[in-house]
């Protein structure tokens, strides 16, 4: 974990070591997860054809996952962390129509970078901040 750790605070400089490092934060959880359980982080890290800017893509969804308390407002019918590319983290056999047919989730250009993300509600952490 400490080389990814290493890797994303070298290229994003913005980034708070501290809370990477911190058991509990956002952070934390995403760079744990990255490090521990997601095969194609791993991969991408042997491989020097995949540019840093897709690990740190893969980062920042992760992040926003945690931070949103994803697994209360995504359920299983989205592919968000799993060992796919973050451009199939997207809705697939929902039941809920709207969702597959906004192409819910993450979509990606040609290069397979992000491009979008589109939810057909928010997330309740983002919908009603804490103290309103």
């Amino acid at each position: 974990m400490t080389d990814l750790v290493d890797l994303l605070a070298k290229e994003y400089t913005y980034l708070e070591t501290e809370l990477l490092l911190t058991d509990g934060t956002p952070q934390h959880r995403a760079v744990s997860w990255l490090a521990h359980e997601d095969e194609w982080t791993r991969d991408a890290l042997m491989n020097p054809d995949i540019p840093i800017q897709m690990i740190g893509e893969r980062y920042a969804l992760t992040v926003l996952y945690y931070a949103t308390e994803g697994d209360q407002w995504f359920g299983e019918s989205h592919e968000f962390l799993s060992s796919a590319s973050v451009c199939n983290w997207t809705a697939v056999g929902t039941d809920d129509v709207l969702s597959f047919c906004l192409g819910e989730g993450v979509s990606c250009n040609d290069d397979d970078f992000v491009a979008s993300l589109t939810f057909s509600k928010l997330p309740p952490k983002i919908e009603r901040p804490p103290g309103r």
